[in-house]
């Protein structure tokens, strides 16, 4: 809830990350409890860090086209040990 509501995190890499998933999350804010608030983050932080893998390597950008690799964004549960996918695989274009 902090990413929402806290001061700024005196780090710009943490300040532009918690920034992303501030503006994502913002409008839920007032409907949503802290806990939702927690997964919306979290899912929103998967799928920023699986964007920026291909924004920011062309070797996976083409793997990604070329359909040889796709980025399947998922969530490790640490109380569980149990994997959940989330969000769609970014693939290659069919």
């Amino acid at each position: 809830t902090a990413a929402v509501n806290g001061p700024a995190a005196q780090s710009p890499a943490l300040d532009g990350l918690i920034a992303d998933v501030r503006s994502q999350i913002k409008a839920l804010s007032s409907k949503a409890s802290d806990q939702e608030l927690i997964h919306l983050g979290v899912r929103a932080l998967v799928h920023r860090a699986a964007v920026e893998l291909v924004d920011q390597s062309p070797l996976l950008a083409a793997a990604v086209a070329s359909g040889e690799l796709t980025i399947v964004e998922a969530i490790f549960d640490l109380d569980s040990g149990e994997v959940k996918l989330v969000g769609d695989a970014l693939a290659a274009e069919p």
